[in-house]
């Protein structure tokens, strides 16, 4: 079992997005972004201690979301996904690449939570 599991959302993708457009680079994608910077969107960036502190702290309503989600997997991975997007945005295609000490950072907490509220995450 991978240690994140991204939680299952309705997004539509660049490619469907712009399709429509019929104009653009392949796919049917207007050429607004080079393959470098598509790819650069697509995977986390490095994230420095105070960006990792700001972020990748979980407040009380974030916590009380994340109860709903059953596994040690799924609930990383949702806390990913709900601190990453005020972070960058947007919450890159890879999430199990997330920086090392973000998931680090809410694993500790997750864990510590679950295990305070006798539910074994």
């Amino acid at each position: 079992m991978a240690l994140l599991s991204p939680v299952k959302v309705s997004v539509r993708s660049w490619q469907s997005t712009f399709a429509h457009h019929g104009s653009g680079g392949e796919r049917g994608r207007p050429d607004v972004f080079s393959e470098e910077e598509l790819a650069q969107l697509r995977r986390f960036p490095e994230i420095n201690r105070m960006e990792l502190i700001r972020h990748f702290t979980l407040a009380g309503a974030d916590e009380a979301f994340l109860r709903k989600f059953r596994t040690d997997g799924g609930v990383l991975g949702a806390a990913v996904q709900l601190c990453t997007l005020p972070w960058l945005g947007f919450v890159p295609d890879d999430v199990a690449s997330a920086p090392a000490g973000a998931a680090a950072r809410l694993s500790q907490v997750v864990r510590h939570d679950g295990c305070r509220r006798g539910r074994a995450w």
